[in-house]
């Protein structure tokens, strides 16, 4: 019986490129420009960008969400909330990046193509300059901040996704942190994770004490013969009677 041939995902390489963010729509959607450069001439187009690796609260109603409205309690009324708990916490923190210059890192297959996800939307991590001239993860620090889940693939060959094994570790890391410090609102309502502690049994908890006693109990007698043994123990009774 012959073997069925599993398909597999060609291998993409990533880059990156600077573009302009333009349009918040929610936690992890958003319009940028995007400039090309052929020759002598810039082309700049318009395209839809997803955070890569996060999944965030859907349903806010934008029409709300404009640079006038700062009042988070405001951000948090039921008319906010049309679906998801948490979508407009999540929206109101991705639009720190909107109006800037930011840096996105992409996957590409060989033949050219963009990694999209399957509502054509490109799939790219969003790194913002910090002060000092570092860089932030815009999708790491949703989820360290309780803001989004981890998207996963729906098979080992995804033609929409990609990632890498270190972002695996730390977006993981950043989930795991955030759940257990119960941060943000996907995560403030859990019960805290009880921390793992060495279980021993009470057995056990005894014969180890009972061999702990023993040996100090020869070692002290021990340390008495030898020091019995040097005179030392009589020189407080000689110091004494004179």
């Amino acid at each position: 019986m012959a073997k069925k041939k599993v398909k597999q995902t060609p291998e993409y390489r990533r880059k990156t490129a600077v573009v302009q963010c333009k349009t918040v729509f929610t936690g992890e959607t958003f319009t940028a420009i995007w400039k090309t450069r052929r020759l002598f001439k810039t082309y700049p187009r318009q395209v839809v960008i997803r955070i890569a690796k996060i999944a965030c609260p859907a349903g806010v109603n934008t029409k709300y969400l404009n640079k006038q409205v700062v009042d988070l309690e405001l951000l948090q009324l039921q008319e906010l909330q049309k679906l998801e708990h948490g979508a407009a916490e999540s929206t109101v923190f991705l639009r720190q990046i909107e109006g800037r210059d930011i840096l996105i890192e992409y996957a590409q297959y060989p033949n050219g193509e963009i990694v999209k996800d399957q509502e054509g939307r490109i799939l790219a991590m969003v790194f913002m300059r910090s002060f000092g001239g570092r860089k932030k993860n815009i999708g790491l620090e949703l989820v360290r901040q309780g803001y989004a889940r981890l998207s996963k693939p729906r098979n080992n060959n995804d033609p929409h996704y990609w990632t890498t094994e270190t972002y695996d570790r730390k977006f993981g890391e950043a989930y795991k942190d955030a759940e257990y410090h119960r941060r943000g609102p996907l995560h403030k309502n859990k019960p805290k994770p009880k921390a793992k502690r060495l279980s021993i049994s009470r057995q056990k908890f005894i014969v180890y004490c009972v061999l702990f006693f023993a040996f100090g109990f020869l070692l002290g007698l021990l340390t008495w013969g030898i020091l019995l043994n040097m005179g030392i123990l009589m020189l407080p009774a000689l110091l004494f009677l004179v």
